[in-house]
């Protein structure tokens, strides 16, 4: 199933896609801002995005790893626009990111449902006021 983080309204499209990296602590909110100035995260950052919805409509493993097959397809659509160095240097950090979400996005963000959530779902549990 193709999804787009376009699907998602402003307000929830922030809460969900946090571009490359993950979200967390200072630690990590310094590694999205390196990944940003350095470059990979402004090239990869439409991959991220749909990458992240992917995670936020959660489901079981095998949509998790699909999620990750389509990080990593999505980032080499991205880096094949590139070439010499620059081509080399992000295919390096691709592969980087597709195994680091591969082996750590369950511990880090993934959201285990029974099925995944639909678009509509989404919006709704992002949308709808938090219980006390």
């Amino acid at each position: 199933m193709r999804y787009h983080p376009a699907q998602l309204p402003p307000a929830v499209r922030a809460n969900v896609c946090n571009g490359m990296g993950p979200r967390g602590g200072l630690a990590f909110r310094f590694l999205v801002w390196l990944l940003d100035w350095l470059g990979p995260g402004r090239v990869f950052h439409a991959a991220a995005d749909v990458h992240d919805l992917g995670y936020a409509l959660g489901g079981t493993e095998q949509d998790r790893h699909e999620a990750d097959d389509q990080f990593m397809i999505d980032m080499a659509h991205a880096w094949r626009a590139h070439s010499g160095l620059t081509r080399w240097a992000l295919r390096a950090v691709a592969h980087w990111a597709h195994s680091a979400v591969d082996e750590l996005g369950d511990d880090l963000a993934f959201h285990y449902r029974p099925r995944r959530l639909t678009v509509a779902e989404l919006i709704v549990e992002k949308t709808a006021p938090k219980k006390s």
